[in-house]
């Protein structure tokens, strides 16, 4: 009986028909990790098939067979994230777009109310440390990858995800006070 490591080894090599065998060791794990964020089956299993996509595109970077079940799962909370931020960006430009065009001009005491609600978030944004802010920014407002944004400040991606969480979650604490 071949273990997991060997498979992961094996396909690490090569071999088609360890990915097979990855495949089965590892999909149902990974539906339950990407339930657990999504709350949805269906985009679940097209974030676990995403994940499996991304092994067959980068595989070759991954060095040891024995780090590619953390590397699956890894990829695959990644992914499932990045499918939530997707759908928040869609809801949020079509709850935008049907705003503007409830509202096509905004009332004065509406533009004195959003023009004071961004000199607030501009003030609260200074209180993040500068990789927090640059990161969140290269992020939310250049619409970077965490790839691009770990080229450009020098980071590692992990870190521009740990950058991009805190600032966000300490963001929103300043924002509550």
């Amino acid at each position: 009986m071949t273990t997991k490591k060997s498979w992961a080894t094996r396909f690490i090599e090569g071999s088609a028909d360890a990915f097979d065998e990855l495949v089965k060791q590892n999909q149902s794990g990974l539906l339950r990790v990407s339930q657990s964020i999504l709350k949805d089956e269906s985009m679940a299993q097209d974030a676990v098939q995403e994940t499996f996509i991304r092994l067959l595109k980068h595989y070759k970077a991954i060095e040891d067979g024995s780090k590619l079940k953390s590397w699956l799962y890894r990829t695959c909370r990644n992914v499932s994230i990045d499918f939530i931020r997707k759908e928040q960006r869609i809801k949020s430009l079509s709850d935008k777009i049907c705003k503007e065009s409830e509202t096509a001009t905004p009332s004065p005491e509406k533009a004195v109310e959003e023009i004071d609600n961004m000199k607030l978030i501009h003030k609260t944004i200074k209180k993040l440390t500068y990789n927090e802010r640059h990161c969140i920014l290269l992020k939310m407002i250049e619409e970077k990858s965490y790839k691009e944004i770990a080229t450009i400040t020098g980071l590692s991606i992990s870190s521009v995800g740990f950058q991009i969480h805190n600032g966000l979650k300490r963001l929103a604490s300043f924002l509550k006070m």
